[in-house]
Formats: structure tokens, C-alpha cells, sequence
């Protein structure tokens, strides 16, 4: 006798479904009835990817239809009272056509495993004292009411400053299945005015000559000005695309660990340009020079061929 299919399926968020994540996120934000802009709330999702699951990790379920129905976050901290790592689930939102179907206990049950796996002695959360629907949910699975009182100090230069990721990187999580994690690329900073990413050099990517492949410089400073373009999309804007790109191979090396430093040089509504140089060992392999479109939602493709 065969098992059933699953009802869902949840996974950590990986680059190609933060426009997708960044619906349901709106739609959980509308619920609390609060208005963070669309920029903020990418700086954020493009933050804990760059991070490397290091500071948390979103999980995105879908229907058997492949549309996303669901998310949550999870944030990773320390607890002085346990002496122990701790995660906290920040997020947790279903679709209003999935509830009641048993997505939110598979939700919470993946939050639980992923924060085992990372070492946490504890997953805490807190909800309205209002959303009795929720709440019990949370009585279903076990948890434990805290009878602490939250307090918050809203900070002036909190909602405008984007994340920075951490100097330090975990290895490449299971989520990671594209070309940047493919290559080993590290991100050590992430702002919609500069990018610094690193990538070790190993014999993958090697030519045959037993040099540097050009095509791996491309990929490092390709990738590091992309992640800068995502974190300084406007509002209004569901992506952005390459329109072109010039690299120039100044020398090569055969070890050691690659350096990028990218800097965006022109923000308009319309396109981003963006300068990158790789180094290694202090010495200097390429320059390199993109140009982005943005995508806007409000125009029609036919229209999204004109820069400024």
C-alpha cells in the first residue's frame, strides 16, 4: 500500500522565491496591521540568505500545486538563562484558504528540527493576546505559555538601516542549490551601495591550463552585484534582469582566496550600475562593470527596454 502524498511541502527560502515569500509577508504584515516597505522587507529576506543560516532562515510551504500558502522565520540568538543557543520563531502565517489543514503544526515541527540541527535548547514565540485561533494551535503542539511581559524601545535608525551579513559563513545549507552556493561564493557584506563577497580557490575553478577560469571571476562579481541590486530594488519593483556586463582580466592566480569588492555607481528608477574589482592576495585579476534593469510590475515587458 502506497503512503499518500503530503498535503505541502516546506522548504528554507532560497533567491528565486523571495518575490513569491514577499507576498505572504505582506499579507502577514497587513494582519498586524502594520506597513514596512517592500524595500525593507526584501533588505531583510536577502539578509538572512546572505548569512548563510547563520542569523536565521525562512521556510516557505507550497500546495501540491506549487503555490506558496505559507512561511515562517526563524531567528538564532543566545539565551543566558539556558546557557545555551536559542532560536525564536519570529513569523508564522498561512494563507487563509490553507488553514485548518495541519500546515501550521507541519510549519512549527520544521522550526523545531531546524533550530535541533543548529543546537538551539529552545524555540519561544509570541502572538497577539487576541488571536485565539492561533493560540491554540500553540496549546496543540505541546508548547508552554511564559508568563513574561514584553517590552520595546522602537529605535529612529532601526527601519532604514539595512542588515550587513556576517564576516563569518556556515556551509552551504541544504536550500543553497544555485550557482553562487555551487561555487562556494561567500558573502561578507550586503548593502544596496556595496557588496563584499570572497571565494576560495580550488581545482573546480580551474581552466585546464591549471589557471583561474575567467568565467569564475565573472560569477564572483556577477553574484556580489547582484545581491547589492536586490537590496536596493524600489518598492515598486518585482526584480531586475542584466542588461550588460564588461569584464576586464588584468592577471590570474592558481590559490588562495578571491576578494570582491562591488559598488554601485548609478541608481536610477529605471536601471542600477555597478562596479566590481577581484583581487587575490592583494593583487588585482579584473575589473568588472554591469548594468541592471528593474523590473516594474506596472509597465509592460515591451516598455521595460528603455533606460535612464
Amino acid at each position: 500500500m502506497t503512503r499518500p502524498e503530503p498535503l505541502f511541502t516546506i522548504n528554507p527560502v532560497s533567491e528565486p522565491d523571495l518575490e513569491e515569500l514577499l507576498v505572504l509577508v505582506r499579507a502577514y504584515c497587513d494582519f498586524y496591521s502594520v506597513t514596512p516597505t517592500d524595500r525593507g522587507l526584501r533588505v531583510l529576506m536577502l539578509g538572512l540568505l546572505a548569512a548563510g543560516g547563520r542569523e536565521g532562515l525562512q521556510l516557505l510551504a507550497r500546495d501540491p500545486s506549487g503555490e506558496p500558502v505559507g512561511f515562517a522565520t526563524l531567528l538564532f540568538t543566545w539565551s543566558t538563562t539556558s546557557a545555551a543557543r536559542a532560536a525564536v520563531m519570529n513569523d508564522l502565517y498561512i494563507a487563509p484558504d490553507a488553514r485548518g489543514r495541519g500546515l501550521a503544526e507541519a510549519l512549527i515541527d520544521r522550526c523545531q528540527a531546524e533550530s535541533a540541527h543548529r543546537g538551539a535548547a529552545k524555540l519561544t514565540w509570541i502572538t497577539r493576546p487576541d488571536n485565539h485561533r492561533a493560540q491554540a494551535v500553540y496549546d496543540r503542539v505541546g508548547a508552554h505559555r511564559d508568563p513574561w511581559v514584553n517590552y520595546r524601545i522602537d529605535l529612529p535608525a532601526g527601519p532604514s538601516g539595512p542588515p550587513s551579513a556576517e564576516s563569518a559563513m556556515e556551509p552551504a545549507n541544504e536550500q543553497e542549490r544555485h550557482l553562487p552556493k555551487l561555487l562556494g561564493v561567500e558573502l561578507d557584506h550586503v548593502d544596496a551601495q556595496s557588496v563584499t563577497a570572497r571565494l576560495a580557490i580550488r581545482g573546480e575553478l580551474l581552466a585546464p591550463t591549471g589557471y583561474l577560469h575567467a568565467a569564475t571571476l565573472v560569477a564572483l562579481a556577477d553574484t556580489a552585484c547582484g545581491y547589492g541590486t536586490l537590496a536596493g530594488l524600489p518598492d515598486r519593483a518585482t526584480g531586475f534582469t542584466t542588461l550588460e556586463l564588461k569584464t576586464n582580466f588584468l592577471a590570474t592566480a592558481q590559490h588562495g582566496v578571491l576578494l570582491c569588492h562591488a559598488q554601485r555607481r548609478h541608481g536610477g528608477g529605471t536601471t542600477q550600475v555597478w562596479d566590481a574589482e577581484v583581487s587575490c592576495d592583494q593583487r588585482l585579476l579584473a575589473l568588472f562593470r554591469c548594468t541592471q534593469l528593474v523590473l516594474d510590475a506596472r509597465q509592460p515587458p515591451a516598455q521595460q527596454d528603455r533606460t535612464t
